[in-house]
């Protein structure tokens, strides 16, 4: 009686397994596309930012932005001395 009981949920188990992995191949088909795309995009975005920085000037620091890091600059230097 117990071995009939421990089989019977032995194939359940078996059961569920099998519609786990199924279920789990069925999502990674799913999401392959998406993924795909996902990378392509990637890669093409740091291709164009690639592209940018090598034909593009650096950017130019607006004068408030200049003054702001003098300033931080000499109280660091005042501190460290």
């Amino acid at each position: 009686m117990f071995q009939a009981r421990g089989d019977a949920v032995e194939l359940k188990l078996k059961v569920l397994d099998d519609k786990l992995i199924r279920a789990q191949v069925s999502e990674e088909e799913k999401m392959k596309p998406l993924h795909d795309n996902v990378s392509i995009a990637t890669e093409t975005l740091y291709a164009e930012r690639l592209a940018r920085e090598v034909t593009s000037p650096p950017p130019l620091l607006s004068p408030a932005c200049a003054k702001v890091g003098c300033l931080l600059w000499s109280r660091r230097e005042r501190t460290v001395n």
